[in-house]
């Protein structure tokens, strides 16, 4: 009896003693199941983002014509006072990508743009309408609440052309912008087509198994609805003299395009011809509120683009966007036409000196009735979105590193008044700005 007792107390013993290093073991193979799994997680998840800060010094002239003097009161309308700015802004933007399977991903992008230390704006522009602020996003300068600038699913299967497309998109910031930081393409449309936010549906159809390996062709439908319900209830549409508003109008994109990288001594060239058109859409601001019933409008807009990249391999890209707009509506006397001209030259070095700095110059010239498609670009001046105006960009961007770039540039240009747009102020602006830009 004793021998069993002393078995069993010894066996308790030993029990008691191993029980630490089992628990420490059994706590390690958990903790190696927690990394495994937290790797996986991380191996989905796709983490930037930026951050720059600039000054801009802006200075627009301005004097009043004589095109409404059969009507003073459209003249009170328009301010013909000079401005001059000087000013410091910020914007900061997080990037959030996740694999959700092998076939389905999601993009975001958390976005804030504000001028230091002033709160409170409420909108890129005073004659931007409630109906059309979400085309904006986090890039009105308002403050610092960020927002969902990029926010949609993508499905597709890699045996497929098809791709499918759901959410906020990337829709702004389009060619040849990004050239002006030395970026690949990084918005979908082109600039000129508009430089907007948008929410909707896209269809891609990729023709790569016809067109070989250096050579590329898609062709992208995109449906997007513009919305219009009162600000205070959202279940009531908005109203104009107690006319209701129709509350939907529908946009519809084709977008081709076409990229080959066997042109003789060109490394790509780029060919993107965008059609879009849209009928229903209501401006508040162009009510006439002397009359019965609602003004809608719609666009068609034609929008080419031809981009030459690292021609002779020189480091030298070119540009040029076509667009034409053709607005029409019960403001519109028969079709109003408009016909737009961008171009850009940009030249990366490539020597010990600066060796990945870009110097470059634009041009545009836009028409009387152009539409307003510009509401993402960071600048105070309007150089993007003017109307029946010209104007030229000067930029130097210089690469600090990998992960830094500082833009001095210098922009002036010449805006005529505006039948269309009832305005009958002439102005001359001149903009020179500094940006400092960091990417992680």
């Amino acid at each position: 009896m004793k021998k069993q007792m002393s078995l069993v107390f010894l066996l308790s013993l030993s029990a008691y003693a191993i029980e630490p290093e089992m628990n420490a073991r059994i706590e390690s193979l958990e903790n190696r199941v927690e990394n495994i799994e937290l790797n996986q997680v991380l191996n989905k998840l796709n983490f930037g983002g930026s951050f720059f800060n600039q000054y801009e010094s802006f200075y627009n002239k301005r004097s009043r014509t004589d095109l409404f003097a059969s009507d003073p009161t459209k003249q009170a309308l328009n301010d013909d006072h000079d401005q001059y700015l000087s000013t410091f802004f910020m914007r900061a933007e997080l990037n959030f990508d996740l694999a959700v399977t092998n076939s389905l991903s999601f993009f975001s992008t958390l976005g804030m743009s504000k001028f230091w230390n002033n709160d409170g704006r409420q909108s890129r522009s005073n004659n931007e309408g409630s109906s059309y602020k979400s085309l904006s996003g986090s890039y009105s300068i308002k403050d610092s609440t960020a927002r969902f600038d990029v926010a949609y699913l993508r499905y597709h299967q890699k045996s497929s052309p098809w791709t499918f497309a759901l959410g906020r998109m990337t829709t702004n910031y389009g060619p040849p912008l990004n050239q002006l930081d030395g970026l690949a393409r990084t918005g979908t449309y082109p600039a000129m087509s508009y430089n907007v936010i948008l929410d909707g549906v896209a269809a891609v159809y990729d023709f790569k198994e016809i067109f070989g390996e250096k050579n590329y062709f898609k062709l992208r439908l995109f449906y997007t609805p513009f919305l219009y319900i009162d600000q205070e209830n959202r279940s009531e549409q908005i109203s104009k003299n107690n006319d209701q508003v129709d509350s939907q109008a529908d946009l519809i994109n084709l977008l081709g395009e076409f990229t080959s990288e066997v042109v003789p001594h060109i490394k790509r060239v780029n060919i993107f011809y965008s059609l879009y058109t849209v009928d229903g859409y209501y401006e508040e601001n162009r009510q006439d509120s002397s009359k019965d019933g609602i003004e809608y409008e719609g666009t068609t807009a034609n929008t080419l683009y031809l981009g030459l990249e690292d021609i002779a391999f020189s480091g030298l890209n070119l540009s040029y966007t076509y667009s034409q707009f053709s607005v029409r509506g019960s403001l519109v006397e028969g079709n109003a036409n408009s016909y737009n001209h961008l171009f850009n030259i940009n030249y990366t070095f490539d020597n010990t000196f600066n060796a990945g700095d870009i110097l470059g110059v634009e041009y545009i010239q836009n028409d009387d009735n152009k539409v307003p498609t510009d509401g993402t670009t960071l600048y105070v001046s309007d150089f993007y979105n003017q109307n029946n105006g010209e104007g030229y960009h000067l930029f130097y961007t210089l690469l600090i590193d990998r992960s830094q770039t500082m833009r001095i540039g210098y922009m002036n240009y010449h805006q005529r008044a505006s039948e269309f747009y009832l305005n009958d102020i002439e102005s001359t602006a001149q903009s020179t700005y500094l940006r400092w830009k960091a990417f992680f």
